[in-house]
């Protein structure tokens, strides 16, 4: 349960977003919560069927539900077609309050750095040498910006992330791993969230690319030269190695690794712990590792499955 620093009436919150309210009893609403655990002044949302139970029990003062709920109970409603987003859009307009435009006086800012109008910088951070950070940045605590980099509008950039660190580039040469310099630099459009812990390194020439509105959960590595396209979701522990070409709006779940110089196409979809070693076509869906296509590896799992059975009749067919 969240609860708020201010109270709104349901009747509110209905008009503030413009939207219908079936009221059963006034209440005033203080915080969010799950429909098992809300009380009188909690917002909840129901979306899946599986929940029905909680809703029928729960004491929220207003939920939000689908089109088309038909059931019989004794709360307050707000009917939409995503209750879901629909909740989101009434935590974030009335509830929220837009975090304090500051710079701290603890952070680490080069005298050649441009920050946008609206840049809120924690402690501990440290911005490098001709940086470019845009408007309405929020940059949480112990960040650290390297030198060069480009970084958009409304950008959030979650603790211990760093951008701009080297690639790991080395040439074998004479028993000797020598490093390669890193020269390059990274952008990152307008809209894109990096969590906490993750890397963006800069590229050996030219720039590591992360595109407008894309999202990277916590402990994400984003190797030298890759392309990271427009709305994307990378996962908890997706490591892309480098000049990994990945298209716009891809969804890799968690734990994928890429092989590195290859390309992902827009709209695919790429599942839990695989190992991308070759492209993937646009709007395809692949996992496994080494990962193939859902379809064959639905099959694969299927046949592994029988086998604990098949195994005593082989043995069988073997003696004679």
């Amino acid at each position: 349960m969240k609860i708020f620093s201010i109270k709104k009436s349901t009747r509110e919150i209905a008009g503030g977003l413009s939207l219908f309210l079936e009221e059963k009893s006034p209440a005033n609403i203080d915080n969010v919560a799950t429909l098992e655990e809300a009380n009188e002044n909690s917002l909840c949302f129901y979306q899946q069927e599986k929940y029905k139970g909680d809703l029928l029990k729960s004491k929220a003062g207003l939920v939000i539900v689908p089109q088309d709920f038909a059931l019989d109970v004794e709360l307050n409603i707000i009917k939409a077609k995503n209750p879901h987003f629909t909740f989101l859009q009434i935590v974030k307009s009335i509830f929220l309050p837009e975090e304090s435009k500051k710079i701290s006086d603890k952070a680490s800012i080069d005298a050649s750095a441009k920050i946008g109008e609206g840049a809120t910088i924690g402690e501990f951070v440290s911005v490098g040498a001709n940086v470019t950070i845009g408007k309405k940045a929020l940059i949480y605590p112990n960040v650290t910006i390297y030198e060069g980099t480009q970084i958009g509008d409304n950008v959030i950039i979650h603790s211990g992330a760093v951008l701009g660190s080297d690639g790991f580039g080395f040439l074998y040469q004479d028993g000797v791993q020598h490093k390669v310099p890193q020269l390059g630099t990274v952008i990152i459009g307008n809209d894109v969230e990096i969590g906490a812990g993750s890397k963006v390194d800069r590229g050996t020439l030219g720039a590591t690319t992360i595109g407008d509105g894309t999202k990277l959960d916590n402990l994400v590595q984003i190797g030298h030269n890759c392309t990271v396209g427009k709305g994307c979701c990378l996962c908890a522990q997706v490591g892309l190695a480098g000049h990994t070409k990945v298209g716009d709006f891809v969804y890799i779940a968690g734990q994928v690794g890429t092989a590195g110089h290859m390309t992902i196409g827009s709209y695919s979809r790429i599942g839990a712990q695989s190992g991308v070693l070759k492209d993937v076509p646009d709007g395809g869906e692949v996992w496994g590792s080494p990962a193939v296509s859902a379809s064959d590896q639905k099959r694969i799992l299927i046949s592994q499955r029988q086998l604990p059975k098949l195994l005593p009749r082989l043995k069988k067919l073997l003696k004679k």
